[in-house]
């Protein structure tokens, strides 16, 4: 998580990274639960208040890179905050993961 301050309102970004696992059928009362894909969510906040939040979610058949979803997810998450705010939110993502 970190946290940028646009006019004087503190913004605060997290992120999460999950495995998504689906339940696959076997026989009559038989299921087992297997590894689908890799979720990024980034949720973009004022205090408890929810200002936005993006997902990325990552191919079975890709490699899983943390970086790559961030990015994603951040991307999505501030598509339709004013340009200011997105500028700042960026700058804040460059500076914490440098």
């Amino acid at each position: 998580m970190y946290r940028v301050t646009v006019d004087g309102v503190e913004i605060e970004v997290d992120f999460r990274h999950k495995q998504v696992w689906v339940s696959v059928e076997l026989g009559a009362d038989v299921h087992v639960d297997v590894r689908d894909h890799w979720r990024t969510s980034c949720v973009i906040g004022v205090g408890d208040r929810h200002l936005s939040s993006g997902v990325a979610d990552c191919s079975i058949s890709d490699q899983f890179c943390r970086a790559t979803g961030r990015k994603l997810a951040l991307t999505r998450a501030v598509a339709k905050l004013p340009k200011y705010v997105r500028k700042a939110i960026w700058e804040g993502y460059w500076r914490a993961t440098v």
